[in-house]
């Protein structure tokens, strides 16, 4: 098929099989660490494809696999995921996260927006392609982790085994082109607390699931001295707002405390129950004064993060800024999951930083920090913020194929999450999600429009067709050089 508009036409044809196999996706619970679940998901497409004579091959850990079609010196890559963040609160959810369905407007389940929709998408216009046997120049590649919810081993194992692709895009996050993003990182952060002393004590305590989800649960058990003590907690509980369920058994009061979830990159767009839960605690603390002093050192700290989403009671300049003319936005610090270890109170605090803010900056502040309130830290899955030079030539045909589609001008933006454009170059974040359209990521009740979804497709489809059959170069730097020859293609 050599006529764009034809091949753009037959891009309807797909939407029963890109609809039948988004659910198919969602159906295995390919949860981040779960090895066998997401091996599933990976070769769910990665058989498809060998089916239908696609080039297919995968690492030796079966953690990554790459999808190709076409010729040439030039390869484009599609970074896609098909592992996922827990559930979180499944009484929240309107039907089982994990068991995939369509009402008629909305794919429904854990992975439809994040990413398994999209990825359905992209495969189905590879073959398309393949299919209908366009004259392509480049290589075309779709390129399938399954860490990426997690620590991104499988792009260590990809980059160990493969050649790169020399650009290409994630279409996980919105449009337009997110050519910044800021960085990620987890501080894991140990505060000690003494549960031997006399008085009264937190026997439990739990909130979050994933290091980068926003909490809508929290709960904590407090056994106090006496059992006036106990009635005195749970009277105050009756005080601190809705959703918010007490119990009284004795001595001992438990605590649900519920919220809404999000994706810790839009702080805003839920309500955090794990903050929620530190401020009646703080609370209890205040009026009561019944838990021993490392438990007060321990929730001062903890304070310091209920007031705002950038982290300037904990050090973080929130100062707005830009760079290279582009806006950058402001560092956002949260905290996710809370929890207890023996002695210590253990959270995860969860920081994208801008352009500007390095891992030693980090560093810098949760040493001073913990100087002061004597905790223990670590930095885990760290990666710097993201820029790509906004003259790569390929960004030339992505802004044309988003106008010819939505007939409004395409831009570049900052990306508050962090998504796999940080682990190839010359990557960036575009799509699926438009302007003004819901982010239901890593909440419940998790779900994407099948329409929206198809003109993703329609922008996704018209700028891979452009750049595979033309003999033109988008490389505008060097490709980057592979110290590993390529795996043996399997077909």
């Amino acid at each position: 098929m050599k006529d764009k508009k034809a091949f753009i036409e037959k891009m309807a044809t797909c939407q029963h099989d890109t609809l039948k196999d988004s659910i198919n996706l969602i159906n295995i619970p390919s949860i981040t660490g779960d090895t066998k679940s997401c091996r599933e998901a990976l070769f769910y497409l990665l058989e498809k494809a060998a089916a239908v004579g696609m080039k297919v091959r995968w690492t030796p850990q079966e953690d990554c696999g790459v999808i190709e079609i076409g010729q040439g010196q030039e390869t484009l890559g599609v970074l896609t995921h098909v592992d996922v963040v827990k559930a979180g609160d499944v009484d929240k959810w309107n039907a089982p996260p994990f068991k995939g369905h369509f009402d008629g407007k909305w794919i429904n389940g854990r992975g439809a927006m994040d990413d398994k929709g999209p990825t359905v998408v992209i495969y189905h216009l590879l073959k398309l392609l393949h299919e209908t046997q366009a004259p392509l120049h480049k290589k075309m590649q779709l390129i399938i982790g399954t860490q990426e919810e997690g620590e991104w081993t499988d792009m260590v194992h990809y980059r160990e085994h493969f050649s790169l692709p020399d650009y290409g895009f994630t279409p996980d996050g919105a449009f337009p082109v997110h050519n910044i993003e800021k960085g990620y990182a987890d501080v894991v952060v140990r505060l000690p607390i003494n549960t031997l002393v006399p008085g009264a004590q937190i026997t439990h305590l739990s909130s979050g699931d994933s290091a980068n989800t926003i909490p809508s649960k929290a709960t904590f058990s407090m056994r106090c001295a006496s059992v006036e003590e106990a009635q005195k907690v749970h009277y105050l509980m009756e005080g601190v707002g809705d959703r918010v369920r007490a119990s009284l058994d004795q001595h001992t009061v438990k605590v649900q405390v519920e919220g809404k979830s999000s994706h810790s990159s839009l702080p805003e767009n839920g309500d955090s129950a794990l903050i929620r839960l530190v401020k009646i605690l703080w609370k209890i603390q205040q009026e009561e004064g019944l838990l021993p002093e490392e438990w007060m050192n321990a929730l001062t700290f903890m304070m310091l993060m209920t007031d705002d989403f950038h982290g300037m009671a904990l050090g973080f300049e929130a100062e707005q800024h830009e760079f290279k003319d582009q806006w950058i936005g402001n560092n956002i610090v949260v905290p996710t999951i809370l929890g207890m270890e023996r002695d210590h109170l253990v959270v995860n605090i969860n920081v994208r930083h801008k352009v500007g803010v390095t891992r030693q900056h980090l560093e810098a502040i949760f040493r001073e920090l913990s100087n002061h309130y004597g905790f223990l830290f670590k930095i885990d899955n760290y990666s710097d913020p993201l820029y790509v030079n906004k003259e790569e030539a390929f960004f030339q045909v992505m802004h044309q194929a988003y106008e010819e589609v939505m007939g409004q001008k395409s831009t570049f933006a900052l990306a508050g999450g962090t998504s796999y454009a940080k682990a190839l170059p010359r990557m960036v974040s575009w799509g699926p999600v438009f302007p003004g359209e819901p982010d239901s990521c890593h909440q419940e009740n998790e779900k994407i429009e099948l329409a929206s979804l198809m003109k993703a497709a329609h922008i996704y489809g018209n700028f891979l067709y452009t750049i595979a059959t033309s003999e033109r170069s988008f490389k505008t730097i060097s490709k980057p050089s592979s110290e590993k020859k390529p795996a043996k293609w399997v077909t």
